[in-house]
């Protein structure tokens, strides 16, 4: 693909940018990537663009890649044919970022919800003794009873203490 070209916009995909890209309540990183295909469709050059949106050629570069690609779906929006999503709603699902790699959860949803519901019961209530949970009582008794395989008592404190507020004075446990 050549950088050399102007991407093609119709009014309604650029009124609809114009729009995102002037909103105070929008992300910035969306507003700034409405104001680089604004750009772009008047300007045929990386460079030029990346210096008036302040950012780098190799960003204007994606963004534009990345409309060039989504032509057809962008078409299919605007002509509001059946099934496809509303225009604005499109625009704002290309402008968000793609889902990258990375190491999986480690825990499901259902093992955490499972830990706290755990946590919130009486020691007694599943044989243990005390009135309160420890950590490392807790990651016993969830290798115990099969909630996970292995979890160690800190990546444990670490779950109750994500599910409080930051200025909580009192942990979940207390």
């Amino acid at each position: 693909m050549s950088t050399c070209i102007t991407i093609p916009m119709t009014d309604p995909l650029r009124r609809c940018l114009d729009v995102i890209s002037h909103s105070p309540t929008c992300e910035h990183r969306l507003v700034l990537r409405a104001r680089i295909l604004l750009a772009c469709a008047t300007d045929p050059c990386n460079e030029a663009v990346a210096q008036t949106c302040n950012t780098n050629r190799e960003t204007v570069r994606k963004w534009r890649r990345r409309w060039l690609d989504a032509q057809d779906t962008l078409a299919a929006a605007e002509a509001g044919d059946e099934g496809a999503p509303s225009l604005r709603h499109m625009l704002e699902t290309l402008l968000i970022d793609t889902r990258r790699g990375g190491r999986p959860p480690t825990f499901t949803p259902e093992q955490i919800t499972q830990l706290i519901a755990l946590a919130c019961t009486k020691p007694t209530d599943v044989g243990r003794e005390g009135t309160h949970w420890t950590p490392r009582e807790l990651a016993d008794e969830l290798q115990r009873q099969g909630i996970v395989a292995h979890i160690s008592p800190r990546h444990v404190g670490r779950f109750l203490k994500g599910s409080r507020p930051a200025a909580a004075s009192q942990p979940v446990l207390a």
